[in-house]
């Protein structure tokens, strides 16, 4: 696992979390636990960056993601946020308490804690207000100038929510596409679905489609749209793209198994692992299936990645406290052939 790879994660007063500490982070991060314990929100923590304005950015277009709020950009391509929440619902959708703030803590060196990142929000940090034509939605400890222009940032938010099947990057995403690994690793990813698929490609004008994806099949003459197949083909056409544009950094993915036939998880699991190592992306998904721990396992066993491979489980105790515990390659293992729920 390279150096920029968090190993420690702490957030306060952040949706479900008084606080919550996770340690001992790898490079690829399964999160299991009971409904409704913070999954979610432990993979929208992790959408804090350096920038203020773009953790902020992040977290509002998490709630974009899920109908909470719209935004209408203008031709000069500033922000309006209008929603059906006032200011303080939509407080209630981020902070645990709304008149603090969020609070996060990381290292990426446990040995080496001065390389500790700490980012502070201010419950007020929303206001519907708009002043000079931009939105004022971050103020206190975030200035204008961190938010002009804002719109480049939407749609880059690297998380992938359980429900997400093609949202509208997903062309700037495939155009990023600059290798032949690339495209192989593409190719080899979705055969997972059907080993039939030899090529993909982006059509201007097809039929009566304007822009649209066209999947080539070994055993067929004709193109066929990907708009034809299954939302699970389009949910892992989408993850991997997405892995594909972020060399470097980190991505979060909810309910990583939706949409996968268990009997193929592992080839999935495997090729997600692979593609990472390669781009040093830095991974954590969630699960509720068993299936998707042992396939999990299985890759990361077949492929030698057992150093870098954990699971971290979250489980509530007591006044609805979150604590996690965080199993390496040898505790998932030992849960595995002992059948000791590892789930939580």
């Amino acid at each position: 696992m390279e150096n920029q790879h968090l190993t420690y994660f702490k957030v306060e007063n952040f949706k479900k979390f008084d606080s919550l500490e996770v340690k001992d982070i790898g490079q690829f991060n399964l999160i299991v636990g009971d409904n409704n314990v913070g999954k979610t929100c432990f993979l929208e923590a992790l959408l804090f960056d350096k920038s203020k304005a773009l953790f902020a950015i992040n977290i509002l277009d998490s709630l974009r993601r899920r109908g909470l709020l719209e935004y209408k950009t203008s031709a000069d391509n500033n922000i309006s946020i209008t929603s059906s929440l006032n200011e303080r619902r939509i407080k209630n959708r981020i902070l645990k308490n709304v008149d603090e703030g969020v609070a996060i803590f990381s290292y990426i060196d446990e040995k080496d804690q001065n390389l500790l990142n700490k980012i502070i929000l201010k419950s007020s940090f929303y206001s519907s207000k708009r002043i000079d034509n931009d939105l004022d939605f971050f103020h206190n400890n975030i200035s204008f100038d961190e938010i002009k222009n804002v719109s480049k940032y939407l749609n880059i938010t690297p998380f992938i929510g359980f429900n997400s099947l093609f949202t509208e990057d997903i062309y700037s995403l495939y155009n990023n596409i600059k290798t032949k690994s690339d495209k192989e690793n593409l190719i080899r990813t979705i055969q997972v679905i059907d080993t039939n698929i030899i090529d993909v490609e982006l059509r201007q004008n097809f039929e009566d489609l304007n822009l649209v994806f066209l999947l080539s099949f070994k055993n067929k003459d004709e193109f066929i749209p990907v708009n034809y197949l299954g939302d699970g083909f389009k949910r892992i056409f989408y993850i991997i793209l997405k892995i594909m544009s972020l060399k470097g950094k980190r991505i979060m993915i909810d309910e990583i198994e939706t949409g996968i036939h268990y009997s193929r998880q592992k080839d999935f699991w495997s090729n997600i692992l692979k593609i990472c190592n390669e781009l040093d992306v830095q991974l954590f998904a969630s699960t509720h299936s068993k299936e998707c721990i042992q396939a999990f396992y299985e890759a990361g066993k077949e492929l030698n990645e057992q150093k870098d491979i954990r699971l971290i489980s979250l489980q509530e105790g007591e006044q609805d406290k979150i604590y996690s515990t965080t199993y390496n390659f040898k505790n998932i293992e030992a849960g595995l052939y002992s059948d000791i729920e590892l789930r939580a």
